[in-house]
């Protein structure tokens, strides 16, 4: 019986895990100069290979937090890489002096991304598209089944 239980239980939190990993994510401004992105430019810009945008110019990134269920499940829809390779790719490019980490959200909310964005006129971020703030100039939306 034991068995029977751990079993179903199993199941059942994988099935919630796939659920949750096919959530949808949107990359996003609140800049409305900024023009969508291809799924190629969003890896080029979330691995730090790309650090400009016209007709903005330099542009910052906001990550969630480094434990967070929402950066694991971005970064494996994007790139899919673990968050410790995404990690690592970053601090070895911040290492060379090439480029600045993205800054980290403390206090995931809608309001705190939206406060961010008002801050950083060039700031693109990420959050699943059901959190993502109204009025927001999404770029990109991955999850979608003819993206994958």
């Amino acid at each position: 019986m034991a068995i029977r239980c751990v079993l179903i239980l199993s199941i059942s939190l994988g099935s919630l895990s796939h659920a949750a990993q096919a959530e949808e994510y949107a990359i996003f401004t609140l800049n409305p100069e900024m023009n969508p992105i291809s799924r190629v430019k969003a890896k080029m810009i979330f691995i730090g290979k790309i650090k400009f945008l016209k007709p903005v110019g330099k542009i910052s990134l906001l990550d969630w937090p480094i434990q967070s269920v929402e950066r694991k499940i971005f970064y494996r829809q994007l790139l899919n890489k673990t968050t410790a390779q995404v990690n690592a790719q970053w601090a070895s490019l911040a290492f060379s002096g090439r480029v600045s980490l993205p800054m980290s959200l403390s206090q995931p909310s809608s309001e705190n991304i939206r406060h961010w964005l008002m801050t950083y006129p060039q700031g693109i971020t990420y959050a699943p598209l059901k959190q993502v703030p109204e009025g927001a100039n999404i770029l990109l939306i991955l999850g979608r089944s003819d993206e994958d």
